[in-house]
């Protein structure tokens, strides 16, 4: 039998006499739409639910396109701009573009609701459960719903944990009816980050505290990974899952799987990190990387607005969306007046910018004949007017921030061999430098490692410092090294006098690009 009180309560469980439940009553004013729309549950699996189930969401690279606005945020006319170039490239042939959907569920994905609505959900489960006699089979699509909305709210969102653990606790006790095992991913969800976390016993029956006892047990045995996590800078509130678990860096004993992780920014929702844990996994949260990515109106980068900052942003994004090719479209004011939009394509593997165009923007907008050329020169090169292109050949881009370059110049002499052996010298000790200093890099790497697991905060930034700058002197010694015995050895073979010569070495993410300059007979 069920009983109603008469208090004026917010919205919490019905009363039963089972003990499911407590006096209090339940709002009907939540909206007809959101009890239907199914659009927040699938979401839902693709950027949480998978991750209580063992399903693997590491990002692996595709051959395809993924589209992202840049600055202007908050405006309408860039996420607009987005969506029809990204419109336009789907039409052309031998193309894949991933959706806004695919592109946005890779980091975290959008904001589906408030808080509000998610206790609206909460509230019509416990409603409904009771009224199709326990099944349960509607309660727990609104309670998925409710879950959805939660995960994509801003971590730093009063009583988002909590709800969340109301949620998870109520789905313990539909499916614990009739499926346990999705009882017990349920609580999972919670304990897994929690391992403290009991039901409310005041709520719920002896049974669901002892399956909460169980699931704890063994996820304490399973939690054999370390998943540490740091940030830029330091300091940052991190959420695992959902839970603010501290001010990195922070580190978890966990089961293995796959969690979510991101940084505290505000009020506003900006980047998850889908990460796969197992033995030791490191994360780094940036501010000004992950703190930049909007997700409000599609997915849109902020940056300073130099050009370094958008394709170093846009390499790095390519790498969490899973793409090979990331292609940023913004707007530019070069002269009063004078408005442009620009498209550059990006490839995260090489640290490449593959082509850059832009189209002339009239009456707000750029014309839908425009974006169409504009797409075809992304997707093939081919520009015709009015698209103008200013990058139709691969380039290196630096990373963000970075001046390092190395640069000899050999002057002409009277005798090639005079200057090979010169230069072969210098090359060999450049090589013998790069090794020694990949091999302090190394024991960097295992002193971060053990400063980590330890938390000693100030030990772990002296290792990362440390091993950032071995490796990059190690990729340009090696640079130098390389290209040193290359033109020894062409100087010592040709045997004529030398000419001037050019030796570069700029380092990039990932290693360094070499360059030699100069007239050769």
């Amino acid at each position: 039998m069920v009983s109603f009180c008469q208090k004026g309560q917010r919205a919490e469980p019905l009363a039963v006499k089972n003990g499911h439940g407590r006096c209090s009553r339940v709002g009907h004013d939540f909206p007809a739409k959101m009890g239907s729309d199914m659009h927040s549950a699938v979401l839902f699996a693709l950027v949480f639910s998978a991750s209580a189930s063992g399903t693997t969401t590491r990002g692996q690279s595709s051959d395809s396109l993924a589209i992202v606005a840049i600055d202007g945020c908050g405006q309408d006319t860039t996420s607009s701009s987005a969506r029809l170039l990204r419109n336009a490239l789907a039409a052309q042939p031998s193309v894949s573009v991933k959706s806004e959907d695919e592109t946005l569920a890779k980091v975290g994905g959008p904001q589906l609701g408030s808080l509000q609505d998610a206790e609206r959900l909460l509230a019509s489960a416990r409603l409904d459960f009771l009224s199709e006699a326990a099944m349960g089979d509607q309660a727990e699509k609104l309670l998925q719903q409710a879950m959805a909305i939660l995960v994509s709210l801003p971590p730093s969102e009063p009583y988002r944990w909590q709800t969340i653990r109301d949620v998870a606790s109520f789905q313990a006790m539909v499916n614990s009816l009739h499926h346990k095992d999705d009882a017990e991913r349920a609580l999972e969800k919670v304990l897994r980050v929690e391992p403290g976390f009991q039901v409310d016993q005041e709520r719920y029956s002896p049974d669901l505290w002892r399956m909460t006892d169980r699931v704890r047990a063994r996820l304490k045995a399973q939690a054999t990974a370390t998943l540490s996590v740091t940030s830029n800078p330091v300091g940052l509130p991190i959420a695992v899952d959902g839970r603010v678990v501290g001010r990195s860096p922070v580190v978890l004993e966990v089961p293995p799987g796959d969690y979510r992780v991101e940084g505290v920014f505000g009020d506003q929702r900006r980047m998850a990190r889908l990460v796969h844990v197992e033995k030791v996994t490191s994360v780094e949260v940036e501010q000004a990387f992950d703190g930049a990515i909007q997700l409000r109106s599609g997915l849109c980068m902020a940056t300073d607005g130099s050009r370094e900052s958008r394709l170093a942003g846009l390499i790095k994004l390519a790498s969490a969306v899973g793409v090979t090719q990331v292609v940023g479209i913004w707007q530019e004011e070069p002269a009063r007046g004078e408005v442009y939009l620009t498209a550059a394509v990006v490839e995260a593997a090489s640290g490449q910018e593959l082509r850059e165009a832009k189209v002339k923007v009239v009456g707000g907008e750029a014309p839908a004949e425009a974006i169409v050329k504009l797409a075809r020169f992304v997707a093939k090169g081919e520009s015709t007017p009015p698209v103008e292109p200013m990058v139709t050949r691969p380039r290196p881009v630096g990373v963000a921030g970075a001046r390092l370059g190395v640069e000899v110049r050999v002057q002409g002499s009277s005798s090639r061999r005079t200057w090979a052996i010169g230069t072969g010298g210098v090359g060999l000790a450049a090589l013998a430098g790069g090794v020694a200093f990949n091999l302090m890099a190394k024991s960097a790497y295992d002193d971060e490692k053990k400063a980590g697991e330890a938390g000693d905060l100030a030990a772990y930034q002296s290792a990362k410092s440390s091993l950032a700058s071995r490796k990059t002197t190690a990729a340009v010694l090696y640079g130098v090294g390389f290209v040193g015995v290359g033109v020894s050895t062409y100087l010592f073979l040709t045997g004529k006098e030398a000419p001037a010569t050019t030796v570069g070495v700029m380092p990039v993410e990932g290693g360094a690009v070499a360059s030699i300059a100069g007239r050769w007979p």
